[in-house]
């Protein structure tokens, strides 16, 4: 699970997201890639 793109479509959705981080949803949103190493482990332990 990852939060960014290297695309930066204007009109994309999940632009929102980056600025609930604190960052800017515009150049942060495009250079600035949050990922969940563990996704998986951590989605099973979440539903265990």
């Amino acid at each position: 699970m990852y939060r960014g793109c290297e695309h930066g479509c204007i009109y994309c959705f999940a632009r929102p997201s980056h600025a609930y981080l604190g960052y800017s949803p515009g150049l942060d949103f495009e250079t600035q890639l949050f990922v969940k190493s563990d996704a998986p482990g951590l989605l099973a332990k979440e539903l265990s």
